[in-house]
């Protein structure tokens, strides 16, 4: 479905347990919320790029484990708040970059491992984008990665913000 412009509503079988890479790359017709299958464990590299014309809710399913690089890149219409499923333990580089509609990020868990280069660079709904984590200290990666990034630390969760 590689830059179709066709395709304007998407609906995946149950069973689809992985979407390729490039599978719907610069699909701009694509329109209103992402829902995703449930047994989902990976987004390909690319799969979602570009596709401007989503323009609600991401839905990840709660069996997602790896979310590749660029795999939502410049989907300028998602928005609200996108809450990361428990089992996700990988979020490639650039892999929200440029999605300007966005709110807030929640993260849950320790399963976590891998946070990509400028993951959410330049994704911020109005002028901030704010990234909740809910995740034990003993989850050191998750807590090196956000003081790698200048984000702060309150309570007993990591409260990050990101934005200018």
């Amino acid at each position: 479905f590689r830059t179709t412009t066709s395709v304007t509503n998407l609906e995946l079988g149950d069973s689809v347990q992985e979407i390729g890479t490039y599978a719907f790359y610069n699909c701009t017709g694509l329109a209103g919320d992402l829902v995703l299958p449930e047994q989902l464990r990976v987004i390909g590299a690319y799969a979602f790029y570009g596709c401007s014309g989503i323009d609600g809710t991401l839905y990840l399913p709660a069996n997602l484990t790896t979310i590749e690089k660029h795999a939502f890149r410049e989907c300028i219409g998602i928005s609200g708040d996108i809450r990361m499923p428990r089992s996700l333990q990988s979020i490639g580089d650039y892999a929200f970059l440029g999605d300007t509609s966005i709110r807030t990020v929640y993260m849950y868990g320790t399963n976590l491992t891998a946070i990509g280069s400028d993951a959410f660079s330049k994704s911020m709904g109005g002028n901030r984008l704010d990234i909740v984590m809910h995740v034990p200290y003993r989850n050191s990666y998750v807590v090196n990665w956000a003081k790698s990034c200048g984000f702060s630390q309150a309570g007993g969760d990591l409260i990050l913000y990101y934005g200018w």
